[in-house]
C-alpha cells in the first residue's frame, strides 16, 4: 500500500498517466454482446477477473476492475471502472459497467486585480 501511494504522488508530481487492474476501453466494453461473448473473450481482452462468485441463481458472475490516474502539476483525474458479467455456460447473460470519475478543483485561476494606483510625491519648491 505503501508503494502504491508513493507511486500515486511521484505520478502527481510528475505529470504521467497511471494504470491500475484492468484497463477497460469503450470499444472493447461495447463489443461485449448478451448471448454472443464469452468469458474468454473478456479473459482476452480484460485480463483474469478481479473476483469470481455466483449469483442467486447459481450462475457465474465475474468482476473486472481497473482504474486510470492522469495528473499533471496542480491537476489530476482519477477514474474508477467495474465491469460486472453473468455468464450461463461461458456465455455472457448479462452485464453491467460502472464508470466513476473523480476531479478534484483544478488549480484556481488568478483573479484580475485592478492596478495599484501610484502613490503622488509632494514635491517641495525651492527656497
Amino acid at each position: 500500500m505503501k508503494r502504491l501511494i508513493a507511486a500515486l504522488w511521484l505520478a502527481a508530481l510528475a505529470g504521467c498517466v497511471t494504470h491500475s487492474g484492468n484497463v477497460l476501453t469503450p470499444d472493447r466494453v461495447s463489443g461485449i454482446q448478451p448471448g454472443v461473448t464469452t468469458r474468454a473473450d473478456l479473459n482476452e481482452w480484460f485480463g483474469d477477473p478481479f473476483m469470481v462468485g455466483a449469483d442467486a441463481e447459481g450462475r457465474t458472475m465475474a468482476v473486472w476492475h481497473g482504474s486510470r490516474l492522469t495528473s499533471a502539476p496542480y491537476y489530476f483525474d482519477m477514474r474508477i471502472q467495474m465491469l460486472t458479467a453473468v455468464f450461463t455456460n461461458g456465455v455472457v447473460f448479462n452485464f453491467s459497467v460502472a464508470d466513476q470519475v473523480n476531479n478534484p478543483p483544478t488549480r484556481p485561476e488568478p483573479v484580475e486585480q485592478s492596478p495599484t494606483p501610484k502613490p503622488k510625491l509632494h514635491q517641495q519648491k525651492g527656497p
